[in-house]
């Protein structure tokens, strides 16, 4: 892996663990269209046989018809807005 790739797999991470702690903490995170189209197009779409089938990463889970894309990259990562409403 290069350092490039590298980065841009950590960026992606990172994106998706700053989701879970806007949801943990009541803060709402919105992703710029153009961050999430970056990192499906460069993290999820090369990396989706391995996501799906790697004991890191939870099931993906089926996103609304209608969901926007940070929704999808979400759900991806089995993340649902959800459990907003969880208690």
């Amino acid at each position: 892996m290069t350092i490039e790739d590298f980065l841009i797999e950590l960026a992606g991470d990172l994106l998706i663990h700053a989701w879970d702690l806007g949801e943990a903490i009541g803060m709402p995170v919105r992703f710029a269209p153009e961050v999430a189209a970056a990192v499906m197009e460069t993290t999820v779409a090369p990396n989706k046989f391995m996501l799906s089938n790697h004991p890191l990463f939870t099931e993906p889970i089926d996103p609304p018809a209608n969901a926007d894309l940070q929704a999808r990259l979400l759900a991806l990562f089995g993340r649902s807005y959800a459990w907003r409403t969880a208690s």
